[in-house]
């Protein structure tokens, strides 16, 4: 039976290594975070004038790539929220051998 479209669980259910962890734990998704947070900062010229916090929800498979990101609140469907949840999408971490994790992080403007 072929797999993959619709839920996301069963598309990506991580690398299968046994020396991988089951999930990520904080510090490893803050470290991702940290490490790509640059990249973020050049959305803030799709709206100048924007201030506060664009909360984005990412869905993280195990092989370490972003499934879905989504701006949320105030930022969403905006340019800036698109462009955060573009730059989100790109971020790369650790891999897990887990089912994928949903995690909202918060950028400061």
């Amino acid at each position: 039976k072929p797999t993959g479209g619709g839920n996301t669980a069963s598309a990506d259910p991580g690398p299968s290594d046994p020396m991988l962890p089951e999930s990520l734990d904080k510090n490893a998704v803050m470290n991702v975070v940290r490490k790509n947070a640059g990249s973020i900062q050049g959305c803030k010229s799709a709206q100048p004038d924007a201030s506060g916090t664009v909360m984005v929800a990412i869905a993280i498979s195990g092989s370490s790539a972003v499934s879905s990101a989504s701006a949320g609140g105030a930022f969403k469907g905006t340019p800036l929220g698109s462009c955060e949840e573009g730059k989100v999408r790109a971020f790369r971490g650790a891999q897990f051998s887990g089912a994928p994790m949903k995690v909202n992080l918060p950028f400061a403007l």
